[in-house]
């Protein structure tokens, strides 16, 4: 999906005389209010996942940022601060 959105987006930026500044990397299940998913140990794998998309999607429109998106950590959850080492 993202990669899909990607596609269209450098088109309907160049109409618009327009520049994308900042995307956000894949976090989660929006439905499901889930808001990043880089804290949660469990989802090791699905973050990095992400983050070999990521960049692919931000180079189609020639965005230079990409933002990641944590996810809300909880009393009795333990945050997974290691995955920020790349």
């Amino acid at each position: 999906m993202l990669v899909a959105v990607a596609l269209r987006t450098p088109c309907l930026l160049e109409e618009q005389n327009l520049q994308l500044v900042q995307m956000g990397a894949p976090m989660g299940s929006s439905a499901s209010g889930e808001k990043g998913i880089a804290s949660f140990s469990w989802r090791r794998t699905e973050y990095r996942d992400s983050l070999d998309i990521a960049p692919d999607a931000a180079l189609l429109p020639g965005c230079p940022r990409i933002h990641v998106m944590s996810g809300h950590v909880t009393a009795g959850v333990d945050a997974n601060w290691d995955v920020y080492e790349l």
